[in-house]
């Protein structure tokens, strides 16, 4: 989840976190830096921590939402010409659209249940029946 840049991209294109954002500050700043096609390398190691509490802002999900719809509005506003990328930024306002949406006291009791049931499901079969279940379910097995 993370991203680490050369501070050059910061001083050389002037690159600036948008503070009039409430929120994806960081997603809007590394749109700007990856429109610089840089050289980028991948390192399969954890070299950061994600801390989230109770009043992290991940949990406000209407503020989360609507920081979010901006920074991509915005960059809507800056790749006006590139029909490639405005169709991807019109994919991900839809997976906002989903993924904060409003949850209902029906979702959240429907979550709980389906925790429980699947706890009472995976102690109940016996585990040949389990693998075979599991294979044509996920396709894979449980960890």
């Amino acid at each position: 989840h993370c991203f680490l840049f050369d501070a050059c991209f910061f001083k050389e294109y002037n690159v600036r976190f948008d503070e009039r954002l409430p929120n994806h500050v960081d997603w809007d700043c590394w749109m700007k830096i990856l429109a610089l096609d840089p050289i980028m390398t991948f390192i399969d190691k954890k070299l950061s921590i994600y801390r989230v509490h109770g009043s992290s802002m991940s949990h406000q999900r209407k503020k989360m939402r609507k920081g979010f719809i901006m920074a991509v509005k915005k960059q809507q506003k800056l790749f006006f010409h590139n029909k490639g990328m405005n169709i991807l930024l019109k994919e991900q306002l839809k997976k906002i659209k989903w993924r904060y949406r409003e949850e209902s006291p029906f979702d959240r009791i429907w979550h709980r249940l389906s925790k429980t049931f699947h706890r009472a499901y995976v102690k109940s079969i016996p585990w040949p029946i389990q693998k075979i279940c599991y294979r044509i379910m996920k396709g894979k097995f449980p960890a």
